[in-house]
């Protein structure tokens, strides 16, 4: 598509996020990688226990009606 931009909203290591359900759990990404179906996916931990980790497809953590991303400090 002509004019199509970068997206300024781009998900990168240290960006942040929390559960709309569950406001005092954050996530944080520590890794991004395509998957084996070709979609882009992130790696997510726990601040407060780094020992759990989940990964989620790129699309239903930016576009999902799930996760909140937190502003950078």
């Amino acid at each position: 598509m002509l004019g199509r931009r970068k997206r300024e909203s781009e998900v990168s290591r240290g960006v942040r996020y929390r559960r709309r359900d569950a406001p005092y759990i954050v996530w944080e990404v520590i890794a991004a990688h395509a998957g084996t179906d070709g979609k882009p996916y992130v790696v997510l931990f726990n601040l407060s226990d780094p020992t759990w980790r989940k990964t989620l497809s790129l699309a239903e953590l930016e576009s999902g009606s799930q996760y909140i991303r937190l502003p950078r400090i």
